[in-house]
């Protein structure tokens, strides 16, 4: 055999084994990240113990301690944020507030809640301020749309709402819980700073990182855990706060807060052919905006408010609203609230 396919044939066979010792390696490497690993799911567990939060009888979620006060955040006796203070210093209860037919109940998490602003720069009070039967919100940092369908269920019934807006927002998709003896569970991903495989789309790196141990743990190395959730209770909290609506002929707003993140095509001009945001192509943000139109919300994408100026000068990070923030989220809302009020 001559020479030069000897020399060939040497090169096949080397790249081949190269070949095959990786793929061997990559599954030893999957076979122990799986044993080192555990379940393809993990839990994601809310720590309820803050001064102002108490855990619920059924152990998995958490409300507002009925009377807490300190210098930053009252809360009255339900657990829900004061957001007006009269001049006695007396804080006003939302359920006196007086409905003048267009009575707003914000249903929320943090941003709802107004955490990190003063209650009177909270986008809620500004809606009330404007709004002649006032809007309350029905919220508390760290709840999940589940929670948030179990307050408007027990809670909501106190309240005047001739609108309900659910302030939704990336995280609250969270789960407090997984059912890891439920195979086949449909989970959904939610956001990661830094992917460890930038081309792959969005939905394909779901798919790795439910299929594969190895993939998460090197997931896990260079952008953190991630935040799953069981997509059915996702869904079914979504229809339960429609349901809950429609029984009493209430309208619903889904108003889906977008990032306080700097993001490419962020200061494209707003109108028709700009560039879609990376968190409006996330699933969590697409499912929630189809769920809720299929229940018959309507659903504003509060992108828009933070378009016109760099996102981050919003934010107090990339969750939470600044006070300048609020005031914007306000002026989309204050907009969509009145035409369902007839104006």
């Amino acid at each position: 055999m001559p020479e030069r396919i000897l020399v060939g044939v040497t090169v096949g066979r080397r790249i081949a084994a190269v070949g095959l010792g990786a793929l061997l390696a990559l599954a030893a490497g999957e076979g122990v990240a799986r044993i080192a690993r555990g379940p393809a799911l993990d839990v994601i567990v809310r720590d309820a113990a803050t001064g102002m939060a108490m855990p619920v009888d059924d152990g998995r979620v958490y409300a507002g301690r009925p009377g807490f006060d300190d210098d930053a955040v009252q809360l009255d006796g339900r657990g829900l944020r004061v957001w007006h203070h009269p001049p006695d210093g007396e804080p006003e209860d939302p359920a006196e507030i007086p409905d003048a037919g267009c009575a707003t109940v914000v249903l929320g998490d943090s941003v709802a809640f107004g955490h990190g602003v003063s209650a009177e720069e909270s986008f809620v009070a500004r809606l009330s301020a404007e709004l002649p039967g006032g809007a309350v919100p029905l919220a508390f940092p760290g709840w999940n749309t589940a929670q948030e369908a179990s307050a408007v269920e027990v809670l909501g019934g106190d309240l005047d709402v001739d609108v309900l807006v659910v302030a939704w927002v990336s995280n609250d998709v969270a789960s407090l819980e997984w059912n890891r003896e439920e195979d086949g569970a449909d989970a959904m991903y939610v956001r990661r700073e830094l992917r460890p495989l930038p081309a792959p789309s969005i939905d394909a790196q779901v798919r790795l990182w439910r299929r594969s141990a190895l993939f998460r743990v090197v997931s896990d190395a260079l952008g953190g855990d991630p935040v799953l959730l069981d997509r059915r209770e996702h869904d079914e909290a979504l229809a339960r706060i429609a349901r809950w609506a429609d029984e009493r002929g209430v309208p619903v707003i889904l108003a889906q807060v977008p990032p306080f993140v700097d993001r490419p095509g962020w200061d494209a001009p707003w109108g028709p052919g700009r560039p879609v945001q990376p968190h409006q192509r996330e699933p969590a943000w697409r499912a929630a905006k189809e769920v809720a139109e299929s229940a018959g919300m309507r659903v504003v994408d509060l992108t828009e408010a933070v378009a016109v100026v760099r996102p981050s000068t919003l934010g107090l990070d990339p969750i939470h609203p600044n006070a300048a923030g609020h005031a914007r989220i306000a002026g989309i809302l204050l907009r969509e609230v009145r035409e369902l009020c007839g104006g």
